[in-house]
C-alpha cells in the first residue's frame, strides 16, 4: 500500500505540562459463587491444658443489603466437655454469651455462662446461612481466647 495518500504531519510540538496516563486491565475472568443452604465448620480440639474460661474472637462481614436480623446468619457453638452451647463473639454488640467459665472464677456477668466443673475440652463449631446462593456472610480473624480467673 502507498503512503502517497496519507498526509503525514513532521511537525512535532512538545508540550512540557502533557501527561500521558494508560490503565490497563489484562485476564480478566467473570465468575460467580454459589453457597450451599447451610456451610458448617468444626474446629479441631482447641484445648491443650485445663482451663478456666473460654470464648471466640471474630470479624464478620455482613453485607448491608441483609435483611434487619443480620445477626442470625452466622451462629457459634462451643462444645464444652461435650456440651453445646450457642455463643457469641466477645468483640461483636450482640446480645447473648460471650465468655464461658467455671465456678471458681470471680466475677460473674450478664454476658458470661457459669459452668460447674473445669474447661477439659471445647470444639469451635460454625453455621453460616447465606442470603441468598450468591451472597454470603463473611468471618475472618478467628481466636480463641482461653485463660484464668485474671483474664476475666
Amino acid at each position: 500500500m502507498s503512503t502517497d495518500n496519507f498526509i503525514v504531519n513532521k511537525e512535532v510540538t512538545l508540550v512540557p505540562t502533557a501527561k500521558r496516563h494508560v490503565i490497563r486491565i489484562n485476564d480478566m475472568k467473570a465468575f460467580k459463587n454459589e453457597y450451599k443452604q447451610t456451610n458448617t465448620i468444626r474446629s479441631r480440639e482447641l484445648i491443650t491444658v485445663q482451663t478456666n474460661a473460654i470464648s471466640i474472637f471474630v470479624n464478620e462481614d455482613i453485607p448491608d443489603f441483609y435483611e434487619a436480623n443480620a445477626d442470625s446468619y452466622i451462629k457459634y457453638y462451643l462444645t464444652i466437655n461435650g456440651q453445646d452451647f450457642e455463643v457469641v463473639p466477645i468483640n461483636s454488640q450482640r446480645n447473648g454469651i460471650k465468655i464461658i467459665k467455671t465456678a471458681q472464677t470471680i466475677v460473674q456477668s450478664s454476658t458470661s455462662l457459669v459452668i460447674e466443673e473445669s474447661i477439659k475440652s471445647a470444639y469451635l463449631t460454625i453455621v453460616i446461612e447465606p442470603f441468598t446462593k450468591y451472597s454470603s456472610p463473611r468471618i475472618s480473624n478467628i481466636k480463641i481466647l482461653i485463660g484464668k480467673k485474671a483474664m476475666i
